[in-house]
């Protein structure tokens, strides 16, 4: 089983609802793009390059400019930017992820394929393994109808290596983290909770700070964030993640815990499957990775959240007198399909699978 597949198992875990929709191939469809990652590995503050390849599978040429977006994975930050790239979210902080927009050029053709390099530097930090950023790729879709949104979205891999045990330094407090997410469809709310705890042996003396990266066309709702939370990126482009990060100023003792819990609801247009997002929690200064706790590992997680259809399509689909082809929406240029339990397209994903 790959590392990736051992993640997904165990991000799965901590949902407390796991659906398996799939989106399928749209009547008339023409583009069809699909996202490939390179993985990369360098020691702490070491830096690497990470390629990203955009395929057009599909039948014809796209007509406009497309989208791919990058969350890096937790600790690791962009060294250098490309060309045709911006930045979205700049931030030099281990914990919080970067985000980078980049347009893909028009006129990609069946076959063709569209390849651009990041340099990712590593922070300074006791981790040992990997960490999940989150990227997609999006056709322009008021001109260009996309078939297949399941292979859009990938979990790029950054690990850190290191020859030597990691040093503690001073007290050590093992900080933890736990979730528990649910199924969301557009025009739903549903709940996330975070759960920050201590395992010990000593208590915290740093601030001890949570940061968490929703997936792609999913956003926080109207309803107040929990004290002590502020949104570091807030944009109501459902492409571009919204990044929240809450900070607990007191000590939080060893064999207590906290829990912050978001309430958060989908936008129509994006694949039916399940999403992943990096979430983190640390105690560490602004700016710096914690060197207090014996068990980084257990910091941060990818979080899953199964996104649904709306819950229209689904009477829809099970009507005996469902219509053929339905209209696209104005707002999206998406034509709706059914909820489907299959986990993902015919092409199944490697970062879109079955979890159960």
């Amino acid at each position: 089983m790959s590392a990736l597949a051992v993640l997904m198992a165990a991000s799965a875990m901590g949902a407390a609802q796991s659906v398996e929709p799939t989106p399928s191939k749209e009547p008339g469809a023409e583009v069809d793009l699909a996202l490939d990652v390179t993985n990369l590995a360098v020691a702490p503050q070491g830096t690497d390059k990470q390629t990203f390849t955009v395929t057009n599978h599909g039948q014809k040429a796209t007509t406009k400019p497309g989208r791919l977006v990058y969350v890096t994975p937790t600790y690791f930050n962009f060294a250098s930017v490309p060309k045709g790239c911006k930045r979205k979210l700049h931030k030099p902080d281990p914990l919080v992820s970067e985000i980078t927009e980049c347009a893909v050029p028009k006129g990609l053709g069946p076959g063709k394929k569209f390849a651009v390099t990041f340099t990712l530097t590593a922070a300074r930090t006791n981790l040992l393994g990997s960490t999940y950023g989150a990227a997609i790729v999006s056709p322009d879709v008021t001109a260009d109808q996309e078939a297949n949104f399941s292979d859009n979205y990938n979990v790029p891999d950054a690990a850190i290596r290191r020859s030597a045990p990691p040093t503690i330094t001073g007290h050590r407090a093992n900080v933890h983290l736990a979730f528990t997410t649910s199924a969301i469809a557009p025009g739903e709310a549903a709940e996330q909770s975070f759960t920050i705890g201590n395992q010990g042996p000593d208590d915290t003396v740093d601030p001890v700070r949570f940061v968490y990266a929703t997936p792609f066309y999913v956003n926080f709702t109207d309803k107040r964030l929990p004290h002590g939370c502020r949104l570091l990126l807030d944009e109501a482009d459902p492409l571009i993640p919204q990044v929240v990060e809450c900070d607990r100023t007191r000590s939080l003792e060893a064999g207590r815990e906290q829990t912050y819990t978001f309430e958060t609801t989908a936008t129509e247009g994006g694949p039916s499957c399940m999403v992943w997002s990096p979430a983190i929690a640390s105690e560490s200064k602004p700016g710096q990775a914690s060197t207090h706790d014996p068990s980084v590992i257990d910091n941060f997680a990818n979080v899953g959240t199964n996104e649904l259809p709306p819950p229209a399509q689904e009477q829809v689909a099970k009507s005996d007198h469902a219509p053929a082809a339905r209209a696209r929406d104005p707002a999206t240029g998406h034509r709706p399909g059914p909820r489907l339990r299959a986990p993902c397209a015919a092409r199944e994903h490697a970062n879109c699978r079955r979890l159960g």
